[in-house]
């Protein structure tokens, strides 16, 4: 799975209060929260940036939106309250049912909870990590616009590739891209049906 920066720093300046608000509901533990992020994000990232190739830059932020991003005052208790509430985006204009399924399955062997508490946690985290993309493409990556600041982060950060970032969840933040054996076969296989 890509070690990139956006993740980093996604856990660096909400990792905690997201972890600790779920942890508080019961949702997951505030470790299994923290790797629910790390992984998600890069199979975000990539969902965006093969869909940028459809959509173009300007489209990225709309299809942010759809799913439930927000920049507005972002706020991660009221995010997650609202999430957590059942007031959720369409995620299925960045990563298609099947897609989300295979994230589902991989997501739930990683962090070790049911099929059910997986899929509860993809709906209630992917607009977190969508509202901090588009926060930090307007803030401080150098371009004249934020969808150009999504854009470069995308550049730098994902490369497109699903089905590399779900299996990496199993496998592991350390494994190299394409490594990802048996399980990434069987991803391949399902993905492509």
């Amino acid at each position: 799975m890509n070690n990139d920066l956006f993740t980093r720093e996604l856990l660096e300046l909400i990792g905690g209060s997201v972890s600790d608000k779920l942890a508080a509901q019961n949702v997951v533990t505030k470790d299994q929260a923290l790797a629910a992020l790390s992984s998600l994000s890069p199979v975000l990232l990539g969902g965006l940036k093969r869909k940028q190739a459809e959509v173009g830059e300007s489209g990225l932020e709309a299809l942010m939106v759809d799913a439930g991003a927000s920049d507005d005052d972002f706020d991660v208790d009221g995010a997650l309250q609202n999430d957590l509430s059942g007031s959720r985006g369409d995620l299925g204009k960045i990563l298609d049912s099947n897609s989300q399924d295979q994230t589902v399955m991989a997501l739930s062997q990683k962090l070790g909870v049911g099929k059910s508490v997986a899929k509860q946690l993809l709906p209630i985290l992917a607009p977190i990590i969508l509202s901090m993309l588009m926060k930090k493409g307007q803030q401080d990556t150098g371009t004249s616009t934020r969808s150009g600041g999504i854009s470069s982060i995308l550049d730098r950060d994902g490369d497109g590739s699903i089905i590399d970032d779900i299996a990496g969840m199993v496998l592991g933040g350390g494994q190299q891209r394409g490594g990802g054996g048996f399980f990434q076969m069987i991803l391949s296989f399902f993905m492509r049906k």
